[in-house]
C-alpha cells in the first residue's frame, strides 16, 4: 500500500475527519477574524489620513488660493483711493499676506510627493516679489507717479498669471487626493464579508455532517461559534456602513459643496480686480473689462454652460449653506447692476464719480481730511459676495469635519469586537468539536 492510499484511508476514519473539519473551522474563522480586523484598521486609518491630513492640506491650499485672490482684489481696489483707503481694507490685505504664508507653512510640512513640495515652493519664492512689488505700486501712487499703475498691474499680472493658476493646480490636486481617499475608504469590505459568509457556510455544514454520524440534534459549541460569526460579520457591516454614510455625508455636504464655492469665491474676487483695473487704467482698461465681462459669465453660465453660482447651488443640500448662497448671489447681482452704472460714468469721462461707485471714497476730498466711505459702493457689494461665500465655505468645511469624526468614531472598537468574537467562534468550534473526536478514542 503506497502513501497515498494510506494517507486516504486514515482520512476516511471519522475521528481524522472530525480532526480536519475542526482544524478547518478554526482557520477560517481566524483568517474571517484577521480580515475584518484589518479591514477596520484600514478603513480608520484612511478616515483618520482624511481628516488628520488631507482635509488640512486641501484646506491649507484653499486658504492660499483665496488669499491671493484677495490680496490682489484688495490692492487693486486700495490703489485707486490711495492714502484714502479705509484702514481695514489695508488691514485686511496683511492677514491676507500672513494667511497665505502660514498656509504655505502648512502645505510644505505634510506635502505629500515632489510635485506638491515643488508648487508649494515656488509660491513660498513669489509670495514676497509680489508684496515688495505692491508697496512700490503704493509709494509711486502716494507720490503722484504713473509709474505706480504700471507696478499694480505687474503685481495683479504676477498673481492671476503665475501664483493663482499654481495655486489653483495645487488645490484641485488635494481635492483628487481626498476624493481618492473617500472613495478608499466607502469601498465595500468584500475580502472579510466573503470570508465570514465562507466560516458561516462551513459551520453550518459541520452541524449537518455531525448530525447524519452521531445522531445529535445539536451542537452547542458549533451553534455558539456561528452564532459569533453572525455577530462579527454584522458589527463588521454596521460599522462600516455606519462609517461609510457618515464619509459620504462629508463628501456631499462638504468637500463636493467645498470645491464649487471655492470656484465661486475666486471668480468673484477675480472679478472685483478686474473692475478695479480698469479704472486705474484710466481710459485704456477694455481688456479689464473683458475680464470682468469673463468672470460674470463664469458666474452667471448659459444656457450652454453651468454658471459658478448655480454650480454650487446645484451640489448643496444642506438648507443653511444653501441661503447663505442664495443671498450672495442676491448681492452679486446687484453688484452687477452698480457695475453698469460705473462702466456709464466711466465711459463719459466722470472718472472721479466711477471710482467712488467702486470704493465709496471721495477722491476730491482734501488728504488730511479723513476720507467719508459711502456703503453703496461695488467695492462693498463684491465684500459682501466675498464674505458671505466664505461663510458658506467655512459651513460646508464644518459639515465636512463634523461627518469625518463621525465616520473614524463609528469605528472606534469594530475591529477589536470582531476579533475577540471571532476568536469566541474558534474556542465555541474546539468546545464543540473536541467531544466529539475523544468519542472515538
Amino acid at each position: 500500500m503506497d502513501l497515498r492510499e494510506r494517507i486516504l484511508r486514515r482520512v476516511a476514519r471519522p475521528p481524522e475527519q472530525l480532526g480536519l473539519i475542526l482544524t478547518g473551522l478554526v482557520l477560517v474563522c481566524l483568517i474571517t477574524g484577521l480580515a475584518g480586523l484589518l479591514d477596520v484598521q484600514h478603513r480608520r486609518d484612511v478616515l483618520v489620513g482624511v481628516a488628520d491630513r488631507s482635509s488640512p492640506l486641501a484646506g491649507a491650499a484653499l486658504t492660499v488660493y483665496q488669499s491671493l485672490s484677495d490680496a490682489d482684489a484688495i490692492a487693486t481696489g486700495a490703489f485707486l483711493t490711495g492714502d484714502q483707503a479705509p484702514a481695514d481694507l489695508r488691514a485686511r490685505y496683511r492677514t491676507d499676506i500672513t494667511e497665505a504664508a502660514s498656509a504655505l507653512s502648512t502645505a510644505a510640512a505634510g506635502a505629500p510627493d515632489v510635485k506638491t513640495a515643488t508648487a508649494v515652493a515656488e509660491l513660498t519664492a513669489l509670495l514676497p516679489m509680489y508684496t515688495g512689488i505692491v508697496e512700490k505700486a503704493e509709494t509711486n501712487n502716494l507720490l503722484q507717479k504713473s509709474v505706480g499703475a504700471a507696478y499694480l498691474r505687474e503685481s495683479s499680472g504676477l498673481v492671476r498669471e503665475r501664483m493663482l493658476p499654481v495655486a489653483q493646480q495645487l488645490f484641485r490636486d488635494e481635492m483628487v487626493r481626498l476624493s481618492v481617499a473617500q472613495d478608499d475608504a466607502g469601498s465595500l469590505a468584500w475580502f472579510p464579508l466573503t470570508i465570514g459568509g465562507l466560516a458561516l457556510i462551513a459551520l453550518l455544514a459541520s452541524q449537518v455532517y455531525l448530525r447524519r454520524t452521531t445522531n445529535r440534534t445539536l451542537n452547542a459549541g458549533l451553534l455558539g461559534a456561528s452564532v459569533a460569526v453572525v455577530a462579527a460579520l454584522t458589527w463588521l457591516v454596521a460599522a462600516s456602513a455606519t462609517a461609510v454614510g457618515h464619509n459620504d455625508a462629508g463628501r456631499e455636504g462638504g468637500s463636493v459643496p467645498l470645491e464649487a464655492l471655492a470656484e465661486a469665491r475666486i471668480t468673484v474676487l477675480t472679478a472685483r480686480s478686474e473692475e478695479a483695473l480698469s479704472l486705474v487704467a484710466r481710459g485704456n482698461g477694455q481688456r479689464y473689462e473683458d475680464g470682468y465681462k469673463q468672470a460674470r459669465q463664469r458666474l452667471d453660465g448659459d444656457k450652454a454652460q453651468l454658471g459658478s453660482f448655480a454650480a454650487a447651488l446645484d451640489r448643496i443640500g444642506d438648507a443653511p449653506i444653501r441661503s447663505t448662497v442664495e443671498s450672495a448671489v442676491g448681492t452679486w447681482q446687484r453688484w452687477r447692476t452698480d457695475h453698469q452704472q460705473l462702466r456709464e460714468l466711466d465711459d463719459k469721462g466722470e472718472y472721479i464719480k466711477a471710482v467712488r461707485l467702486a470704493t465709496g471714497v471721495d477722491t476730491t476730498l482734501q488728504e488730511a481730511m479723513p476720507a467719508k466711505i459711502e456703503q453703496d459702493n461695488t467695492g462693498t457689494l463684491a465684500a459682501d459676495v466675498d464674505k458671505k461665500l466664505g461663510e458658506a465655505v467655512g459651513q460646508a468645511q464644518s459639515v465636512f469635519d463634523d461627518q469625518a469624526a463621525r465616520a473614524v468614531n463609528s469605528l472606534s472598537v469594530a475591529d477589536v469586537g470582531i476579533a475577540i468574537l471571532m476568536l469566541l467562534a474558534c474556542a465555541g468550534v474546539a468546545f464543540g468539536m473536541a467531544p466529539r473526536i475523544r468519542e472515538y478514542r
